[in-house]
C-alpha cells in the first residue's frame, strides 16, 4: 500500500471526510489518483465503489484541452448538482488541472465551495497548488502525491 493510501485511510477512519480536496501531483494518471480517493470514501461510508457512482451519473469530471476552464462549465456543474442523487448519498466532481480555472470560473467555483451542500465532494487536481486561487486552496484538504523522477 502506497503512503498516499495510508494517509487516506487515516483520515477516513477518523471520519474526517472533507467536502473538498486538492490533490497536488506530478503523476500523469491524475484521474486514477482521484478514483482511489473516491473508492476510499465510498467504501467506508456506503460499502459502495466508484463503478456504482459512474453508473448512477453521480460523478462529474471536468477537464479541458483548452488553455482554461470556462465559467460556463462550472455553472453547468452547479446546475447538475442542484438535484439530489437518486442512487447514492454522495455526489462527487473532479476538476482536472485546476490551475486552468480562469479568474471568472475560479470565483464561480469558490462560491460553490464556500457553501458546501451535504454529500457533495469536490476533488481538484493540480500539478502546482500555487497556481490555483489561494481562497480555493484554503477551502480544500491538501493531498500531496509525488512520484520520484525514476517512476515517471
Amino acid at each position: 500500500m502506497h503512503n498516499f493510501e495510508k494517509i487516506l485511510d487515516k483520515y477516513i477512519k477518523k471520519d474526517r471526510i472533507n467536502h473538498a480536496y486538492l490533490i497536488e501531483t506530478n503523476d500523469n494518471n491524475r484521474i486514477e489518483i482521484a478514483k482511489k480517493l473516491i473508492n476510499k470514501i465510498l467504501s467506508f461510508n456506503e460499502g459502495n465503489n466508484i463503478e456504482n457512482l459512474n453508473n448512477s451519473f453521480d460523478l462529474e469530471i471536468i477537464k479541458t484541452e483548452a488553455q482554461s476552464i470556462k465559467k460556463e462549465e462550472i455553472l453547468q456543474l452547479k446546475e447538475k448538482f442542484k438535484t439530489k442523487s437518486v442512487y447514492n448519498s454522495k455526489r462527487i466532481y473532479i476538476i482536472e488541472e485546476a490551475e486552468k480555472l480562469n479568474s471568472s470560473s475560479a470565483n464561480t467555483l469558490l462560491k460553490f465551495l464556500e457553501e458546501p451542500e451535504e454529500n457533495i465532494i469536490a476533488i481538484l487536481i493540480s500539478k502546482n497548488r500555487n497556481l490555483v486561487l489561494e481562497t480555493i486552496v484554503s477551502r480544500c484538504q491538501i493531498i500531496r502525491y509525488y512520484l520520484k523522477e525514476s517512476d515517471l
